[in-house]
């Protein structure tokens, strides 16, 4: 492809631009750029630019290049810039026919925008052809010329000191193609390359007329540049689990927004501390976006100077299996074409990529279903994901149908059965758990328990004696008589007036029929309830007992007490404030001894987390510190500490957005500090502190109660 463009048409601005000094002409590296003479900073970073040829040789881009002709419309002559990159050519400039005015010529120039700059040259792959002084022309030349920095030329074809010198300038002076490498290091910011092929003259001579035949021109057919840029990326909101979430695991996602006023955005990079975990480039922009030379470990080189988009916004994700297990200190940053890089997340998370236990294989009853006899508990199989685990057990009484499961006292590995087993089927729960939580499997029910064996009872008493002479009131006689007695006095007194073992338990919260319950923390949550028989008649003064399983994985139950019935069979229960989510069931036994309840009921409560935070000072200016203090009520506290997100947003409304994630100590407590950015004009600030459900921790998410700070 060729490109001729820029052509100048006014003769008398030629002349007199090139006729009265000797014009030095700029092939191969001149000072094109006019930058501005920024000072160069200590962050900046460098990216390597491959230009019309990528590094493994195939065809690249000329898309830095701007092409340029100045030419005179009276001269027979013409200047033409060569594009011809995308083919497997080169980027060069030529001058065709027998005369040319003074400045009539052809320039390719690299050129950059503000904030990149130039700041060397690492390779070229060049060639001059034709070029030479016309015969009889002793005073006009065809030259070339380069500049890097000021006064630092590459190559040039220059008038001899002496015109006796004709040699200077003689057609032998051609560049034959080959790659050059090692050059002077830039002296100004404001350096830069081109490549061009010109006439220049003096009064006398305004004219140039090549050797016959020849047609000069400057060809490049590759470039390495090294390029500086000292601005930083630009990152705006970021949002997803990556930014708020307590706890990560797995594929997590991150939302990025982006600017960059020079290299383009580059790369995401995934950080624990300040180890690099994971890199990822986020967006390709078409394949310019991309490592030109992948072979080397240097991940800043391209075919153009923005290869990457100016502004990205992408959804990111992330394999935190690559970080370690616990807590981190996680960080985010993006980076630009040159390596500059802005944290886009910075704080502390924990890393949970260990599974809790997985039953493989379903724990197992072993033993003879008989009374007198044992049951005995097989473990079953498990997957710890290689943690250490402890496995716990509970048997379960289920009734001939496998219904009706009340669990049994006790967590030992058998369990010896008894008459109350007689007639019911036992089933064992076993509860394996880690460090990274607990799970619980239940086996297949046992048959169905038999009584024990006729030779292990005593044997049958003998009838009344006939005989006129025997005693009416016999020890036979006496014994029949007291067996009801006996089984009643081993049940225990009968709890309440008209104790039934067909009794119906009933249980609600107050004020609603919900058979669960979600409430805050700190508020006390009352139960109401009737104990009756079968048929609707109170059982009065009756001991309702309550027993409570908290939410945390393995966890076990706990004695809550008693509640009694009134003269209508109903009772009232208070479940106290500050207790976590958990599992509370209510039973009543006909006899106080009773091994099993009569009657139960289940209800579930979940409690929110219950946090205060308090920020000083009330007021304070554009650019000022916030301090904040506060406590985890809610507990007990893990013995890690718990995570506790700090968000805000306008006193106004709008979304609440995370700005710090921290961890309290063992104690529930917390500080922080915040100072004041880019805020303009008078506005309030409320904040609040939020503490998100986790698994060692049995509450739900609940915040604090929002706190006030207005910005003069």
């Amino acid at each position: 492809m060729t490109l001729t463009n820029q052509i100048t048409k006014d003769p008398a601005k030629l002349m007199t631009r090139h006729t009265t000094h000797r014009v030095g002409l700029l092939v191969l590296a001149t000072t094109l750029l006019l930058a501005l003479l920024l000072p160069a900073l200590a962050s900046a970073g460098t990216e390597t630019i491959y230009t019309c040829r990528n590094a493994d040789g195939s065809p690249g881009s000329d898309a830095d290049w701007i092409s340029k002709a100045t030419q005179d419309p009276t001269s027979p002559g013409t200047a033409t810039s060569i594009r011809t990159c995308s083919a497997g050519g080169y980027i060069g400039s030529r001058l065709d026919g027998s005369s040319f005015a003074a400045g009539e010529g052809a320039t390719s120039e690299f050129q950059l925008a503000e904030p990149l700059r130039l700041t060397g040259v690492l390779k070229l792959d060049r060639e001059t052809v034709g070029l030479g002084r016309g015969t009889g022309y002793a005073d006009r030349i065809w030259y070339i010329a380069g500049k890097i920095g000021d006064g630092t030329y590459l190559d040039q074809c220059l008038p001899a000191a002496d015109a006796a010198d004709p040699a200077s300038c003689a057609p032998t002076f051609n560049i034959a193609r080959a790659a050059r490498v090692g050059f002077p290091p830039f002296g100004a910011p404001d350096a830069g390359f081109g490549a061009a092929v010109t006439c220049t003259g003096n009064g006398g001579n305004p004219s140039c007329a090549p050797a016959s035949g020849t047609a000069p021109s400057v060809r490049l057919y590759a470039g390495v540049f090294e390029v500086a840029d000292n601005t930083d990326p630009v990152v705006g909101q970021v949002s997803g689990p990556v930014a708020v979430d307590g706890t990560l695991s797995g594929t997590e996602q991150l939302a990025v927004n982006a600017t960059d006023s020079g290299s383009g955005v580059y790369q995401v990079v995934l950080k624990d501390g300040d180890r690099v975990v994971d890199t990822k480039v986020i967006d390709a922009n078409g394949g310019d976006c991309a490592d030109n030379n992948p072979a080397n470990s240097d991940p800043y080189e391209f075919g153009r100077a923005v290869p990457c988009k100016t502004a990205v916004s992408r959804m990111v994700s992330f394999d935190t299996t690559k970080l370690p297990e616990g807590p981190i200190t996680l960080r985010v940053a993006l980076r630009d074409a040159t390596g500059n890089e802005t944290l886009a997340v910075n704080r502390d998370v924990t890393i949970d990529n260990v599974p809790a236990p997985r039953n493989t294989g379903a724990p197992t009853v072993g033993g003879t279903a008989q009374v007198g006899r044992s049951l005995v508990a097989g473990l079953g199989t498990w997957d710890l994901a290689g943690r250490e685990g402890r496995y716990t057990y509970r048997w379960l009484r289920c009734d001939a149908g496998g219904d009706g499961c009340t669990p049994i006292a006790g967590d030992a590995a058998g369990h010896d059965l008894d008459v109350a087993d007689a007639g019911r089927r036992l089933a064992v729960e076993v509860t394996a758990q880690t460090d990274q939580g607990a799970a619980t499997h239940r086996s297949a029910l046992s048959p169905v328990v038999a009584p024990a064996p006729a030779s292990d009872t005593p044997a049958a008493s003998p009838p009344p004696s006939t005989s006129p002479a025997a005693d009416s009131s016999g020890p036979a006689e006496v014994l029949a008589t007291l067996a009801p007695v006996v089984a009643t006095l081993s049940r225990g007194a009968a709890n309440g007036a008209g104790a039934s073992d067909a009794a119906q338990l009933t249980a609600a919260f107050s004020g609603t029929s919900a058979r669960k319950l979600t409430r805050n923390w700190g508020r006390r949550t009352v139960v109401r309830g009737t104990l009756t028989a079968r048929d609707g008649t109170p059982i009065r003064g009756a001991l309702v007992e309550v027993a409570s399983v908290n939410a945390n994985p393995g966890a076990r139950e706990v004695d809550g007490g008693a509640v009694r019935t009134g003269s209508d069979g109903r009772w009232t229960a208070t479940v106290t404030g500050d207790l976590a989510s958990r599992t509370v069931t209510f039973r009543y036994r006909s006899h106080l001894a009773d091994a099993k309840p009569a009657a139960q009921a289940t209800l579930g409560l979940r409690t929110r987390a219950g946090v205060a935070l308090a920020a000083a000072p009330k007021s304070t200016g554009p650019r000022g510190v916030i301090r904040f203090k506060g406590r985890l009520r809610s507990g007990p506290v893990p013995a890690r500490g718990k995570l506790i997100e700090l968000q805000a947003r306008g006193k106004g409304g709008g979304r609440w957005l995370t700005f710090r994630t921290l961890r309290t100590t063992r104690k529930g407590t917390f500080e922080a500090r915040y100072r004041l950015r880019r805020t303009v004009g008078a506005v309030t600030y409320v904040f609040r502190a939020r503490a998100r459900a986790e698994t060692a921790y049995p509450f739900l998410t609940g915040t604090s109660r929002v706190v006030a700070v207005k910005v003069r």
